[in-house]
């Protein structure tokens, strides 16, 4: 509107001044219309009337989709690692076809790290440490480009012009599940084995990001990182890791005297320290410092703030994380670490999600739903796997229930997300993997 006042303005003064004329009567108009006209007057109804879509509702309810489709993001703060790296990404993002859809470039970059970890896991189901040094180069590679490709996918949108919530909510719940498979990597390169110590470095990881999103939540704000130190640096931590145990595994070998762990145990200290200190500083902003009344309104929606709830919402994923510890002590898990493993990071992840689409859609974060749908499959297949209960004579063995437990976790969060996908994909009337053409 600014650029069309300018134009007029400078139209109407570079005008001639022109004399005056005598006035002559004009003729009454006719009340027909010249065929010109009306072609040019029904053009213009037709571009007024807004284009409606048929919108589903596998998962979403209109009102919830109406919330989520008028998200926005606001980000934290920045590092000065986060500062450094973004020249590298600006560079990277013209690297790409500018018909390449930015939720496509989320996918390639999650599909790239799951091959090179499966990979990677494909040498070493066990965790033992054990793959071939240039196995765990390719992984690294893997999670750099992932790492890339995930700090790209926003900037591609914004070259394309096609920022949209949809695009939010589909990065952020690759992310979730790609910090379960950063877990596994880890657990590869170091050989953490099939113990408690496998299990608490994700968690380590994943309680942060889990944190932060229902910070988010809370506060309206993404931070990722203490101004100083976040995930940037902790990917770049982890890829370097990877690479020192690509290079020489018996560095992480050593005894470090006094303390008399090795040192890839003595390893998990500092990152505990750092994890620890965002958490607690994402619980500290959500209870004690940031007041839910500063929150414009159109930003709370249907979410519920009072101190009590936000408690409540934290109890389903941290009895996630007792129950994937009780798990490790189980003899299936001494077994078969890495399918237990990724159940497990499922479930997390899947709570996860559910907070991030409650997070940006302003509603009541489900808490009662999970402890039966998530929590329930996996305390009766801990409880059943760690000899607390037995089916008798069945004939049920550990492998059955835990393909039982697979199929109800994977069958119901394969439906939320692809569910939540088509439900906003339908309600904004755009593609999820595809740029429209132009016309």
């Amino acid at each position: 509107m600014a650029s069309t006042r300018s134009s007029s303005r400078s139209r109407s003064k570079s005008r001639p001044k022109s004399t005056p004329k005598k006035s002559t009567p004009k003729k009454p108009p006719t009340e027909k219309k010249s065929p010109a006209k009306r072609g040019t007057t029904s053009k213009s109804k037709s571009k007024a009337s807004p284009k409606t879509f048929e919108s589903s509702s596998f998962v979403l309810d209109d009102a919830t989709k109406g919330r989520l489709a008028l998200w926005k993001y606001h980000s934290g703060t920045y590092t000065p690692i986060d500062v450094q790296m973004n020249k590298f990404w600006e560079w990277s993002v013209t690297l790409l076809p500018i018909w390449l859809a930015p939720n496509l470039v989320t996918a390639l970059g999650s599909l790239i790290v799951i091959s090179t970890t499966g990979l990677l896991a494909y040498y070493d189901p066990q965790f033992l440490g054990v793959a071939p040094s240039w196995v765990i180069v390719v992984a690294a590679i893997g999670h750099f480009v992932y790492m890339t490709m995930d700090a790209i996918d926003g900037k591609q949108a914004r070259r394309t012009g096609t920022s949209s919530p949809l695009g939010q909510l589909f990065d952020h719940g690759c992310d979730a599940f790609i910090t379960n498979i950063v877990g596994v990597m880890c657990n590869c390169c170091l050989g953490y084995g099939s113990g408690p110590w496998s299990i608490g470095n994700v968690i380590l990881n994943f309680n942060v990001f889990f944190l932060a999103q229902w910070e988010e939540y809370h506060t309206g704000t993404l931070n990722t990182n203490n101004g100083y130190f976040g995930l940037t640096e902790g990917q770049l931590a982890q890829i370097s890791t990877m690479l020192s145990c690509a290079l020489n595994r018996t560095w992480w070998e050593f005894n470090v005297p006094v303390l008399n762990l090795e040192a890839k145990y003595v390893l998990l200290m500092p990152m505990a320290f750092v994890t620890f200190s965002l958490a607690l500083q994402s619980v500290h902003r959500v209870l004690f410092v940031i007041r839910q009344s500063k929150i414009p309104n159109n930003e709370k929606g249907e979410k519920e703030f009072n101190r009590f709830t936000a408690l409540l919402q934290l109890l389903p994923q941290y009895s996630m994380y007792f129950l994937g510890i009780w798990l490790t002590s189980s003899d299936y898990y001494q077994t078969h670490p890495l399918s237990l493993f990724m159940l497990w990071g499922t479930s997390c992840t899947f709570y996860t999600t559910l907070v991030i689409v409650a997070q940006m859609s302003k509603s009541p974060i489900d808490y009662f739903g999970p402890a039966t749908t998530i929590t329930g499959p996996m305390f009766l297949a801990a409880a059943y796997l760690n000899r607390q209960y037995d089916f008798g004579t069945s004939g049920v063995t550990d492998f059955h229930v835990v393909v039982t437990w697979g199929i109800v976790l994977v069958g119901q969060y394969a439906y939320f997300v692809c569910g939540v996908c088509l439900d906003l994909s339908s309600h904004l009337g755009i593609k999820v993997f595809t740029i429209p053409a132009k016309k």
